[in-house]
């Protein structure tokens, strides 16, 4: 702050040194004294100062300090201080039309200048701060992700569009309530843990979690959040914790995604790989011993059940069963009836000359 570069503008003598003064006395060495509205313009326009203390009324009547100051500020945004004593209701306005950073009436303490010409400073800064991270903060809103930002204890300090639309609350329901709220109890400890493991050694780390929230296609075709219901919805969330100089945990930053549909994917995908190693298991050939009924010839399997030879061997090798009688069993089933004939048997045609 005291490499701030300062524009003093004012066309009394003594004035002039008191405020450069005071501000040398603070450590402000870049300062600049102008007596006129011109001049003023060209040390503007050739110095691009960090700040104006200006005297609103200056002796040129077409260029005084609120004249002087709206055109200064048609191609920069210096922060402006005015030095005023009494002015008329229209000087005023005119003043306040060019959105001072503070007014000092004269006459002021040095305490008054400082304090005015420190808070125009830090106001400046922040704006500063605020344009240039202003393209990347717009990504973060626009990005389809839930991003969020919170302190150690779980409070949220942050939460873009996409993460309040997820969880079907707006900006001021989730800023300041607790991010381990969204993680569903079953899940919250182990959460919690893997968290607080970050640090020095590990910045970083990726986990699923289960959430109760809405369904993702359900928030961006447009749906009504108050009119969706939210459900049990896997998450995974990526989160980086921010350390200070002493490497303790200042913030953590959470990127998280709605992987619900992919784990139904995997747990369908399991259960079919599951179906088809037990139907391999079933069709496996069998060797070595294998225990059979001597009376009702039935099969004890792998499962220790006892099933019918023939559900035995379509299992386990493939065969299909059609089924009839032997003649044995035709006999002894259906004794006097003629057995069926045999593949060799033949019918004799009666000789047609006879």
């Amino acid at each position: 702050m005291a490499d701030a570069r300062v524009l003093i503008v004012e066309d009394d003598g003594i004035t002039a040194r008191y405020v450069q003064g005071c501000l040398r006395g603070h450590g402000f060495r870049a300062t600049t004294v102008v007596a006129s509205g011109r001049d003023a313009l060209r040390q503007a326009a050739a110095l691009e100062p960090d700040l104006m203390v200006v005297d609103i009324r200056l002796r040129e009547e077409d260029l005084d300090g609120v004249e002087t100051v709206r055109r200064v500020r048609q191609r920069s945004d210096v922060p402006v201080i005015y030095l005023t004593g009494y002015s008329d209701d229209d000087t005023i306005r005119r003043a306040g039309a060019t959105s001072p950073q503070g007014y000092i009436v004269k006459p002021f303490q040095q305490r008054e200048l400082i304090a005015a010409v420190e808070i125009a400073l830090r106001d400046r800064g922040r704006r500063s701060a605020a344009a240039e991270g202003e393209p990347y903060r717009s990504i973060v809103e626009n990005q389809v992700e839930m991003v969020c930002r919170f302190r150690p204890d779980g409070t949220l300090t942050y939460a873009n569009p996409a993460c309040c639309q997820a969880f079907g609350k707006s900006p001021e329901e989730l800023l300041g309530s607790s991010f381990w709220s969204l993680v569903a109890p079953p899940d919250r400890e182990a959460v919690q843990r893997r968290v607080a493991l970050l640090g020095r050694n590990r910045a970083a780390e990726v986990h699923e979690h289960r959430a109760l929230a809405l369904s993702t296609m359900g928030a961006a075709d447009g749906a009504g959040v108050a009119q969706a219901e939210p459900e049990l919805r896997w998450q995974q969330w990526s989160i980086r914790a921010f350390l200070d100089s002493a490497g303790s945990v200042t913030e953590y930053q959470a990127v998280g995604y709605d992987i619900t549909e992919r784990r139904q994917r995997e747990i369908d995908r399991d259960q079919r790989l599951g179906e088809l190693r037990e139907a391999l298991a079933r069709r496996r050939p069998v060797q070595g011993m294998v225990p059979i009924c001597a009376s009702c010839k039935r099969i004890r399997n792998e499962r220790d059940e006892w099933e019918p030879l023939e559900g035995f061997l379509r299992d386990h090798y493939g065969i299909e069963f059609t089924h009839g009688l032997c003649p044995e069993c035709m006999e002894r089933l259906y004794p006097g009836y003629p057995p069926p004939p045999s593949e060799t048997d033949t019918e004799t045609e009666p000789d047609a000359e006879q």
